[in-house]
Order: structure tokens, then sequence, then C-alpha cells
């Protein structure tokens, strides 16, 4: 399964999250990300569901997965 954060549905650099899916089994995925928001600016935030992860020059499909309960911090930075 592969998620990443997207800024105005553009996938942004380095916040991909990966893991190995099991069926009936819960996972737990995180990523940390500065995005800069220029003053009086806004951003659209959101985590979403990546169709191939490539590691090592080797690409792998990955799974469409259920997002429940994501937790999203938001913190500002002057």
């Amino acid at each position: 399964m592969g998620l990443a954060i997207f800024a105005d549905g553009t996938q942004l650099a380095g916040s991909e999250m990966d893991t190995p899916v099991t069926v009936g089994i819960y996972t737990n995925v995180s990523a940390s990300k500065y995005i800069r928001v220029c003053g009086r600016g806004n951003v659209s935030i959101t985590v979403r569901s990546i169709p191939s992860i490539t590691y090592d020059g080797t690409t792998t499909a990955t799974q469409i997965p259920i997002i429940k309960n994501a937790n999203i911090f938001i913190k500002r930075y002057a």
C-alpha cells in the first residue's frame, strides 16, 4: 500500500508512505512535511493513494487502501 501527501493536487517529494498489506489487519503510517504557504495564501492538503512505488530502481504496483480516521496536524511557523 502506498500513500503520499499532496498540496493543491501535486505530490510532495519525500512524502511517500509504504507498508505491506495483510487482509483484515489495520496498519499505521506517518509522514512529516514542511509546506511553504505565502501570507494570505492557502493550500489544499490531502492524503491519497499512489499507484506505484519505486525503490532501488524497482517499481512495485500498490493496492488502493481505505483511509480511516486520518489525523492531520498543522502548525504555523513564523
